[in-house]
């Protein structure tokens, strides 16, 4: 089973509104999703109206030395954290693996065909194996879970074979194509904008 969507609109969705930089089409979901009556939201909205309103009003009062002490700390903290989190890499989930041909489970012929959807994090990696006489072509595309679309998607993955690698740039849509993979037992690996992610290992079998 597929991810729940995630049903809120994105933060950046709130800030953009606020400074005038949110497209027609969201500002009316998004207007739309408050008026449906979402408490989480809405308090969202207004703490980001309040944050905002009190930076225009001018200078703030000089917080006491024990507290700006007590926030550097705590951000000092928070950076070394957020260093580890971006170490790790996710993990994506096979959620759905349809073979289009038998003679996959047994022996690869040219043409047979394997559809893949993976999910990890914000995004699903749909894809499709095909099979050729010197190996597979791994055609897909990075779709992403909560956003309707509309921004350019920016990353790369690379195929991984023993000391060999191929990289491929995501198209704007999210495509990519990996041709000629040879028979062996691939890593696909990328980032796409801050996340880093691995796909279960993707066996390319000998055509026969």
């Amino acid at each position: 089973m597929a991810p729940q969507r995630n049903p809120h609109p994105p933060l950046r969705w709130f800030a953009d509104r606020a400074d005038g930089k949110l497209s027609s089409p969201r500002i009316a979901r998004l207007d739309a999703h408050l008026a449906g009556g979402c408490a989480a939201c809405a308090v969202r909205d207004a703490a980001l109206l309040r944050t905002i309103a009190a930076l225009k009003a001018g200078p703030l009062p000089e917080p006491p030395a024990a507290l700006r002490r007590t926030a550097a700390r705590l951000h000092t903290r928070a950076r070394v954290a957020a260093m580890f989190d971006a170490a790790r890499r996710v993990v994506a989930t096979l959620v759905h693996d349809g073979l289009a041909s038998p003679a996959m489970a047994l022996r690869a012929a040219p043409g047979d065909e394997r559809r893949m959807l993976w999910a990890m994090d914000h995004w699903e990696i749909d894809a499709c194996l095909v099979t050729g006489a010197r190996g597979a072509d791994l055609l897909g595309q990075v779709v992403p879970l909560d956003d309707a679309g509309g921004d350019a998607i920016a990353g790369e993955l690379a195929a991984r074979l023993g000391s060999r690698t191929r990289k491929e740039r995501l198209a704007e849509d999210g495509r990519f194509t990996f041709r000629d993979l040879g028979p062996g037992v691939w890593t696909i690996e990328g980032r796409i904008g801050a996340t880093a992610f691995t796909l279960p290992p993707l066996v390319v079998e000998r055509a026969g």
